[in-house]
C-alpha cells in the first residue's frame, strides 16, 4: 500500500469536532481525566457497519422508481405516519402543506392499490412529486419512531434517492427539488448522519441562490400568492435555521453566512418556532467569534465578558416565547398534565437557551485554563446544566418525545454532561481556595444524582446507533476515571452506579446487554 492509499485510509477513519460540539468538550473532560483511548473507539464505531455506518443510503438505484408508500403501508399507517412528521418537524419548520399531501396519499388506497404513474412526466391521476415527497416524509417519521431502524424507512428513502440525484444535477431547478433534498437531509439527520444531513442542507441553499430567490425581489417575482411565499419563505428560512444548529453540533462552520440571504423574505406569523431560532442564530456568531479567537491566539473575553452574553441569552429566552408559557416538570401543578399535551415548543427554546449558555461557559473554561473559577460564578452553569437534564429524563419518562427527538435531546445530554464534567476536571494553576470550594460543591449529592441520570439516560439508548452507543462509552469510562484519580470517592461512585447497576467497566467493548436498559424509553 502507498503513503498517499495509506493517508486517505486514515483520513476516512477520523471525524473532526469543532470546539461548539459536545463531542469536544467530552473529549476535553477525558482528557482532564487522564482518558486517551476514545480516538480508536470512534474509529471501530465509524467503521462497523452494525451500528448504521454502512454504504446503503450512498448506493444509487439501477433506474429512477419510486416504491409507492400503499404498496407497504395501509392507509391508517399512512395517516399515522403524516402525524408522527407533523410533531417531529412540521410543528417546527412548516416547509410542507400536510394537509394536500394526505389527500394525495388517499388516492392509491381510494382506487384499490392501483399503480397510478410514478414516474415525472407520466399523466396520471397523482402527482409523481407528491409521492416523492410522501415517501420521504414516512422514512422520516419510520426513523424518529424506531430511532433508526425501520427497514421501510430505508426502502421509502432508497426508492426516492435517484430521483432526488437527478433533480440536483438537472440543468433546470424547481423549488420541489430544493425541497426534496431538504427533506432527505432531515432524513439523514434522524439516521444519526449528520454529517451528511449538513452537506446536504449546503446544497439545498445553493440550490435556493442558483434560483436567485434568496433575493427578495426576485423571491416577490416568482411568488405573488401569499400561501406560496409562506411555504416558500418557510423553506429557505428553515435552511438556514438547520444549517445553525447543524454546524454548531459538529463544530464546523457554516455553509451559509448571514449575509447570504435577505433578511426582508418572510416568515410566516404561525412559525413560531423558526421565526425565534432566526433570531437564535445572531447570537450564535458571537460565540463563534470567541472560539475563532482563540484558535488565532488572541486573548479571548473575560468573566465579565462572559456574564454580559450570559445576559443576552436570557433576554432572548423570554423574548422568544412570546407570550407562550413555559410549564417547567418540577413546578407544574398538575402531575396528570403529560408532554403530549403541553406546548413542546417552550420547552425546546427553553432548552435552547440552556445549550448556548452551555457553549459560552464550556468556552470560557477552555480559553483559560489558569483561570480559579469561584462557587458564585460557575454555580448558574451547573444548576444550567442540572436543568437542562431533569427535563430531559421528565420528557423520557412521561412521553415518547425523547425517543422521537433523539438526535436533538441527545446533543442537549452531551453538551449538558460535558459542562459539569469539565468542571469537575477544571485544573487550574491557581491553587486556591475558592478552586476547592467549588470542587467540593460539585460533588455534592445533587451533582451525584445529576450524574447518575444523565448516564442512565444515555444507558437507555445505548443501543440505538453508534453515535449513542459512543456517547454511552464516554460517560462510562470519564466517570471511572474520576474514580480512580480520586475525584469521585467510592461513595460517590456507588452513589452514581448502585441505584440500576447500569454501569459495568467490564462490558464496554462487548457490546451493550439488553438488561443494561434499566430506565423506561417508552419504546
Amino acid at each position: 500500500m502507498s503513503l498517499a492509499e495509506n493517508d486517505r485510509r486514515n483520513l476516512s477513519d477520523l471525524q473532526f469536532h469543532g470546539p461548539s460540539s459536545s463531542e469536544y468538550g467530552l473529549n476535553i473532560a477525558q482528557n482532564s481525566s487522564g482518558i486517551d483511548e476514545m480516538t480508536t473507539v470512534t474509529e471501530e464505531l465509524n467503521n462497523n457497519d452494525s451500528w448504521g455506518g454502512g454504504d446503503v443510503f450512498h448506493e444509487p438505484l439501477d433506474a429512477p422508481c419510486t416504491v409507492p408508500v400503499h404498496r407497504l403501508l395501509s392507509k391508517a399507517d399512512t395517516f399515522r405516519l403524516l402525524h408522527v412528521y407533523q410533531e417531529v418537524i412540521g410543528n417546527f419548520y412548516p416547509i410542507l402543506n400536510l394537509q394536500s399531501l394526505g389527500e394525495e396519499a388517499e388516492k392509491p388506497h381510494d382506487c384499490g392499490g392501483i399503480d397510478l404513474g410514478l414516474r415525472r412526466g407520466n399523466s396520471s391521476h397523482v402527482d409523481s412529486d407528491s409521492i416523492l415527497v410522501l415517501n420521504l416524509v414516512c422514512s422520516i417519521a419510520l426513523t424518529a419512531e424506531t430511532t433508526g431502524r425501520s427497514k421501510i424507512a430505508q426502502v421509502f428513502y432508497e426508492s426516492a434517492q435517484s430521483a432526488i440525484q437527478t433533480n440536483v444535477t438537472a440543468r433546470k431547478l424547481q423549488i420541489r427539488d430544493v425541497v426534496l433534498v431538504l427533506l432527505a437531509s432531515i432524513y439523514h439527520y434522524f439516521s444519526d448522519d449528520i454529517r451528511l444531513a449538513w452537506r446536504l442542507c449546503g446544497i439545498a441553499g445553493r440550490m435556493v441562490m442558483e434560483l436567485g430567490i434568496h433575493r427578495r425581489e426576485i423571491f416577490h417575482q416568482l411568488f405573488n400568492i401569499p400561501s406560496q411565499r409562506d411555504k416558500v419563505g418557510s423553506t429557505i428560512w428553515t435552511i438556514v435555521v438547520l444549517d445553525r444548529q447543524w454546524s454548531c453540533a459538529l463544530g464546523i462552520p457554516q455553509n451559509f453566512q448571514e449575509s447570504d440571504f435577505d433578511k426582508r423574505l418572510p416568515v410566516p406569523e404561525c412559525a413560531i418556532y423558526l421565526k425565534a431560532m432566526l433570531s437564535y442564530g445572531l447570537l450564535s456568531p458571537v460565540h463563534w467569534d470567541r472560539v475563532q479567537r482563540k484558535i488565532a491566539g488572541a486573548i479571548c473575553s473575560d468573566e465579565d465578558s462572559f456574564r454580559f452574553l450570559t445576559s443576552e441569552v436570557e433576554q432572548w429566552r423570554g423574548s422568544s416565547l412570546n407570550g407562550m408559557k413555559f410549564i417547567h416538570p418540577i413546578i407544574q401543578d398538575d402531575p396528570n398534565i403529560s408532554w403530549k399535551t403541553r406546548s413542546v415548543i417552550p420547552t425546546l427554546l427553553h432548552l435552547r437557551a440552556n445549550q448556548l449558555q452551555h457553549l459560552l461557559f464550556q468556552q470560557l473554561l477552555i480559553s483559560n485554563p489558569n483561570l480559579a473559577i469561584s462557587t458564585s460564578f460557575a454555580e448558574p452553569s451547573l444548576e444550567t446544566a442540572n436543568d437542562t437534564i431533569e427535563i430531559l429524563c421528565d420528557i423520557n419518562e412521561s412521553s415518547d418525545l425523547y425517543r422521537k427527538q433523539l438526535p436533538v435531546f441527545r446533543h442537549f445530554l452531551a453538551s449538558s454532561i460535558s459542562v459539569i464534567l469539565m468542571t469537575i476536571t477544571h485544573k487550574t494553576q491557581i491553587e486556591t481556595t475558592s478552586s476547592s470550594d467549588v470542587r467540593q460543591q460539585f460533588l455534592s449529592n445533587k451533582t451525584s444524582d445529576i450524574i447518575t441520570r444523565a448516564v442512565q439516560l444515555a444507558t437507555a439508548y445505548a443501543d440505538s446507533s453508534g453515535i449513542s452507543r459512543q456517547l454511552w462509552e464516554q460517560l462510562v469510562s470519564i466517570v471511572e476515571s474520576l474514580w480512580q484519580h480520586k475525584i469521585i470517592t467510592n461513595g460517590r461512585l456507588d452513589q452514581i452506579t448502585s441505584a440500576s447497576s447500569i454501569i459495568d467497566f467490564n462490558v464496554v467493548a462487548n457490546g451493550i446487554p439488553g438488561y443494561y436498559s434499566q430506565i423506561p424509553n417508552n419504546s
